[in-house]
């Protein structure tokens, strides 16, 4: 006897043929499959075409139906591993603009009806919304007729239909692989991740959320998960990810997408980025008015009714509503008062040099270093009236035996004294550096920081602000690692990195005296003078050097 999902009864205006072209175009239009087929109205071209272009291109598949409608069989174009495009996708959109609906349910839909024995998992920061999601997709399976009755073969018998998945996963009817143990779709949150499953598909949707940006630790966490999901649930490394959200945090994983994709050269980005603000270059809203009758929109009235909201503050606004992060007025640090100057002006000017060498922290239990640090060796420079000039700068992962080279390196080029964090890494190397010393014949001064337990290192970097600003600490034009040190600074307290702002801060440690020293000039004519009456001692011509004043601004 033929079951009800084997049977087919199409309407009497149309035809079998006309019937099998519309799952075709179903499985191939992601427009016509959300407006016509499960009823999102409000996605049209217009808006999230944009989108539509970026997410994966199916070619559909053949559909062996017997006249009677009966569904024999069902062959995809192209083998699921043989789709052509970017696996890895980011899409950031402007809370409202229904990229969930759009990216993670109805998408998902259309890769089960191009692929039954397909294997996707959902990712939300939250499990009671990545629920809510996967029911709302069950819930087309279950009780949409038009499309029940266009894929008939995927759905449940009414019968059945109580008893299609749970609130964490559900199989189609439609799977021919009876090897696979992983179910069709299944959901988890981002802190939960599921081991010893393999999955085609990962979609991450809003992972990031104003709960778990609140603090560093808790965006590392978020970060650390995200980072391991394509090692426990992707281990070929083949499978498509696709995220979408809003940014919240300069260190969230999304912008930690971005610029790792900028750093690289264009054939070696891996990563398809769509980035969108709520308004274009020329502040017209990108959704002003409903599109064919539908109700959605976003215009000016509505955009300045949330801007104007006195719970909604300009950091959050700009982050949500133009996927940017911004420096808001109270941040510690502005770019537009750094001051630079070329290196060969440094070493005219510079008396004396400091490096101050901050190594990655190691997990004492573990013995393993984070994943997040950077050891880094910072130099630079005094002159004559104490101001501090960063000359030089060495940052990365780097073992015991790369660090002494790197110190040596810094050594050789500047001549400088080293003070290292009295803590476990820095008492790692120290017995192989005097060892070294002896090897090298050379022996640069070394002393160890004793921290200040009752400052944090927030407060510490926070208190560069002033040498910063009144132009008492300034940079090299051509220094390493500049665009880290900006970013740092200027992303300060909202950045996963601080290793070169804190070893900055080691710099001013305990440094309170910035005025002028005397020259060795001075010094020998004082000594001359000393002895005599002062009728018979001669004024020194001083020059502007010695006598303190800024070369730069002639101060």
């Amino acid at each position: 006897m033929e079951t009800e999902r084997q049977k087919v009864n199409p309407d009497k205006e149309h035809t079998l043929q006309a019937w099998k072209k519309l799952r075709q175009r179903a499985r191939m239009d992601l427009l016509f499959l959300c407006n016509e087929i499960l009823g999102y109205k409000d996605v049209h071209q217009h808006v999230h075409g944009p989108i539509i272009e970026r997410l994966q291109k199916f070619q559909g598949g053949v559909d062996e139906v017997k006249n009677d409608g009966q569904i024999i069989n069902y062959t995809p174009a192209v083998p699921i591993y043989s789709l052509e495009g970017s696996r890895r996708r980011l899409f950031l959109d402007p809370r409202g603009f229904l990229k969930t609906t759009l990216i993670t349910i109805a998408h998902t839909i259309q890769w089960i009806i191009n692929y039954p024995n397909v294997r996707l998992i959902i990712f939300h920061a939250k499990n009671e919304i990545v629920h809510q999601m996967l029911g709302e997709i069950r819930s087309h399976f279950q009780f949409n007729n038009r499309f029940r009755w266009l894929f008939v073969d995927h759905c449940p018998p009414l019968k059945r239909i109580g008893d299609f998945g749970n609130m964490t996963q559900f199989t189609t009817m439609a799977r021919r692989s009876r090897t696979l143990r992983e179910p069709t779709v299944f959901v988890s949150s981002i802190d939960s991740i599921i081991a010893g499953m393999h999955c085609d598909i990962i979609k991450c949707s809003d992972i990031v959320d104003k709960e778990n940006v609140r603090t560093p630790e808790a965006i590392q966490q978020v970060n650390s998960s995200f980072s391991q999901i394509q090692f426990l649930l992707d281990e070929p490394f083949r499978a498509w990810i696709d995220v979408e959200g809003t940014c919240y945090d300069f260190s969230d994983c999304y912008n930690r997408i971005m610029d790792s994709e900028q750093k690289k050269e264009e054939r070696e980005r891996i990563w398809s980025i769509h980035r969108r603000a709520i308004m274009d270059e020329d502040g017209k809203p990108v959704w002003e008015k409903p599109v064919s009758g539908r109700t959605k929109c976003f215009d000016k009235a509505a955009i300045n009714a949330v801007r104007n909201d006195p719970t909604m503050d300009t950091y959050t606004f700009m982050a949500q509503y133009f996927n940017t992060c911004i420096v808001t007025a109270d941040a510690f640090f502005d770019p537009k008062t750094f001051q630079w100057v070329a290196t060969d002006r440094i070493k005219a000017i510079s008396r004396r040099y400091h490096a101050t060498v901050d190594l990655a922290s190691v997990n004492p239990l573990t013995g393993v270093r984070g994943t997040e640090d950077f050891s880094v060796l910072l130099v630079a420079g005094y002159d004559q009236m104490n101001r501090g000039y960063v000359c030089d700068l060495s940052r990365g992962r780097y073992k015991p035996g790369e660090v002494i080279d790197e110190l040596f390196r810094l050594y050789d080029r500047w001549n400088c004294d080293f003070r290292i964090e009295d803590a476990s890494g820095a008492r790692q190397i120290l017995h192989f550096l005097q060892r070294e010393m002896g090897k090298r014949k050379k022996w640069p001064c070394i002393s160890l920081i004793k921290r200040d337990t009752r400052v944090s290192k927030q407060e510490r970097i926070a208190g560069l602000q002033p040498w910063i600003r009144s132009g008492d600490l300034r940079f090299a034009e051509e220094l390493p690692w500049k665009e880290e040190l900006i970013m740092e600074l200027t992303r300060f307290p909202r950045y996963n990195h601080d290793d070169i702002a804190d070893a900055l801060a080691d710099q001013l440690q305990n440094r309170t005296y910035f005025g002028s020293m005397k020259t060795e000039q001075e010094e020998l004519h004082e000594d001359l003078n000393r002895n005599l009456p002062w009728f018979m001692r001669e004024p020194m011509e001083v020059s502007t050097v010695a006598s303190g004043v800024d070369k730069m601004t002639g101060i």
